[in-house]
């Protein structure tokens, strides 16, 4: 079958062995798959170590079921169902191969059914959805309220918007340096899209109603509980962390979803002093996989806006170079084309 392959730090189109499915798995065909910022960060760390393992990359997908392995008594899903699935398989590690390739081997009890009215191109984002429903449910544990930053609205980041619209939370400033992220984030509707690198969301937080509570009133008796606000890093940038520690308003909640390939050095006295909550987000759980998958499938969130580009396997090395250069929110690529 062919297969993109991350090869001594380079991406080559390639032929490779079809895989075969064993006890308790499926033989899928991929249908769609989204790159995703650990696929990038995946590409640079081979640049660096070009004779680390080979590998073909692809998480972020929507597959057709074509068998079953042998001995696999439980077959939920009749060939030609188009699934979703929890790309972590039973030993532990991503799919090898992934979605950057015509087929997979997928663990039967990681994989959730597609609605037949909902399209592979709009099931192939429940993944990264589900991260942004698990880095809400983490500010959702929380004692920050409302305004919502989004800092970074790259797929994570606009998950997180959708994943805050579905519970009604609200006004929402979104920040990001690329027009192209930010025109996404206009589109699903935030009350603020700001240029990173020229504007602060903390100095539109007055025009929203938010007004800053004084750390003082944590010394007077019979105080009320006050709250600051919930900001959610999903830019990954080197230094953010500490920054945002260092300005954000007292007893906010700051959730970091973006990840730095780069050490940060926190003070304690900024959260301290601010008496800030810090959390971090994970991935997902399977409940919030079926989650994504459901709330797709109702119509509750637009996942279609976020797909800036559809390309097929061949074209997969000129996606990542695009993706790295933000000139792209999310591409597909479709091995069937």
């Amino acid at each position: 079958m062919r297969a993109v392959v991350l090869r001594e730090g380079q991406l080559a189109l390639d032929e490779i062995a079809d895989p075969v499915p064993g006890s308790g798995q499926i033989l899928v065909r991929t249908l769609a798959n989204g790159i995703c910022g650990s696929d990038l960060h995946s590409l640079e760390m081979a640049v660096a170590n070009p004779s680390a393992v080979s590998t073909v990359l692809g998480h972020e997908f929507c597959a057709e079921v074509l068998d079953y392995g042998p001995s696999t008594s439980d077959r939920p899903f009749a060939i030609g169902t188009k699934i979703c699935a929890n790309p972590f398989t039973a030993a532990g590690g991503l799919v090898n191969p992934g979605g950057l390739a015509e087929m997979m081997v997928l663990d039967v009890d990681r994989a959730f059914g597609v609605p037949d009215h909902v399209a592979a191109e709009q099931a192939a984002l429940t993944e990264p959805l589900a991260v942004g429903i698990r880095a809400v449910a983490v500010g959702e544990s929380l004692p920050g309220g409302g305004p919502y930053i989004v800092n970074g609205c790259g797929p994570i980041g606009l998950s997180v918007i959708l994943a805050l619209q579905a519970l009604g939370r609200g006004p929402i400033i979104a920040t990001d340096l690329s027009p192209v992220r930010l025109a996404v984030a206009e589109k699903l509707g935030v009350d603020l899209a700001l240029d990173a690198a020229s504007d602060s969301a903390l100095d539109h937080l007055s025009e929203l109603g938010f007004a800053p509570a004084s750390i003082s009133a944590l010394l007077h008796r019979g105080a009320p509980d006050v709250l600051g606000i919930t900001i959610y890093e999903c830019s990954g940038a080197h230094g953010m962390i500490p920054r945002l520690m260092e300005t954000a308003p007292a007893h906010s909640s700051i959730v970091v979803a973006g990840i730095s390939m780069s050490p940060d050095t926190v003070s304690s006295i900024s959260g301290i002093m601010r008496e800030l909550s810090v959390g971090y987000a994970l991935a997902y759980r399977p409940e919030e996989l079926s989650l994504a998958l459901q709330r797709i499938a109702e119509g509750r969130v637009d996942t279609s806006t976020l797909v800036t580009a559809t390309v097929p396997l061949a074209e997969t090395p000129w996606a990542f170079e695009a993706l790295r250069n933000t000139e792209h929110v999310k591409i597909l690529i479709q091995p069937g084309r």
